[in-house]
């Protein structure tokens, strides 16, 4: 007997625990399906309005018609280039005063085709392109975290005196970044080996350690950050031609260099601020082989990348964005039409059937015909009695009321006289 109950005491325990946790699992899911759909409602109520938002925002740039606008200050550009800075230009000579062992010095014309990022050239103006390049500089290899090297170019324009440059470049430069900063969303792990992620809006368990992240975006991870070291990888200097037919290093768009550093740091991962005369890039630390170019300041190329922010990319065209415009708008209506008509339908076929239902229990409550009220007498007008019967005279056939005519057929002798 003891035995027995003993069995059925721990029988009933586990029904129990197996009984509260599947109600527990069942609550859970339930509030996860929930959720769910409660997100799926919200993205429906708020897709229709958000596209609506978008095809304004297309319409905007539409009416503002940038593209336009910077197509026309490139063409000038263009056209200050072609009445006679290009010849002028093809004059002069440049020699770098600081090359590597082995390599001259002197700087050759190229004639190469500048790229533009736009695969519409439609209304673009033209030109054959002039700049002088050499590779390699004699810099050293800094041992700290930043440095700077003092170049030295020989500039000579046919017919006036040579003219020495100097400009400052910057040769290495160290940077570091955070978890969220990388490329992707990556997980670290602390001291005490648990997993932290650097983005809290992720949800997904199979995040790449940010170790790896780091290498793979160049830089060396520390433990807690991202390690950059860029070294110099491009030169370009800047100049114009003073009032005295020498040339000098432009300080044009805020800066020596000759292009927007946004132009390289999308595929390069550059560190540099704009138009600075060296882009630094993590790679080799060797500076012998670098590409060293000097550009006019009135280059297009250079006007290009000022006038496009280094995107190299005039943008879409007035009627590509009235186009797009178009197409959200009718994505944006079909989904407002079809999400807050069906609320509307629902809203009206519920108010309506309600309404039915309570007329009709008012209405006919008790079987009965709905009472009438009696109309007022007019304002002024004193409620007049009904005429009494005159004496003798015959009573009024039975449910008929005082006053009405008799009915057809009924005789009424005449009043005796007395």
């Amino acid at each position: 007997m003891g035995l027995g109950k003993g069995l059925g005491k721990g029988k009933g325990e586990a029904r129990g625990e197996g009984k509260g946790s599947f109600i527990f699992s069942l609550y859970r899911d339930l509030l996860e399906m929930g959720r769910h759909i409660l997100g799926c409602a919200c993205c429906c109520l708020c897709i229709g309005p958000i596209l609506l938002l978008v095809a304004v925002i297309f319409l905007a740039a539409a009416a503002a018609n940038s593209r336009a606008d910077q197509v026309k200050k490139y063409n000038a550009a263009v056209d200050t280039w072609n009445t006679g800075v290009r010849t002028s230009f093809e004059q002069a000579t440049f020699v770098n005063l600081d090359p590597p062992s082995g390599v001259s010095g002197t700087f050759s014309a190229d004639t190469s085709a500048d790229p533009i990022r736009d695969s519409d050239t439609k209304g673009l103006h033209t030109y054959t392109a002039l700049k002088y390049t050499t590779t390699g500089l004699d810099a050293p290899v800094p041992s700290d975290s930043s440095g700077t090297y003092s170049w030295s170019v020989q500039a000579t324009q046919q017919g006036s005196p040579s003219k020495t440059l100097n400009t400052v470049i910057t040769t290495k430069q160290s940077t570091t970044k955070s978890p969220s900063q990388l490329s992707q969303t990556c997980s670290t792990t602390s001291t005490s080996g648990s997993s932290t992620r650097s983005s809290s809006s992720s949800s997904n368990n199979n995040s790449p350690s940010c170790s790896q992240v780091c290498q793979d975006d160049g830089g060396s991870w520390t433990g807690s950050e991202c390690r950059f070291v860029a070294y110099m990888s491009q030169v370009c200097l800047k100049v114009t031609l003073d009032s005295s037919s020498q040339y000098a290093v432009s300080g044009e768009f805020g800066g020596n260099g000759c292009f927007p550093c946004l132009a390289y740091t999308r595929q390069q991962r550059a560190i540099c601020t704009d138009y600075e005369v060296s882009v630094l890039s993590t790679g080799s630390a060797s500076f012998s082989s670098v590409p060293v170019v000097i550009r006019n300041k009135d280059d297009p190329y250079i006007a290009l990348g000022h006038i496009t922010d280094g995107t190299f990319n005039f943008g879409l065209s007035r009627a590509a964005l009235l186009l797009l415009a178009i197409v959200f708008f009718a994505i944006g209506g079909f989904f407002c039409c079809g999400v807050y008509g069906s609320l509307w339908f629902v809203a009206n076929w519920l108010r309506t059937r309600n309404g039915g239902k309570s007329y009709q229990a008012v209405g006919n409550r008790g079987g009965a015909a709905p009472y009438a009220q009696a109309q007022p007498a007019p304002y002024g007008q004193q409620p007049y009695a009904q005429p009494q019967p005159q004496y003798g005279s015959q009573p009024q056939p039975y449910g008929q009321p005082q006053g009405a005519p008799p009915p057809p057929g009924f005789y009424q002798a005449p009043a005796p006289s007395y």
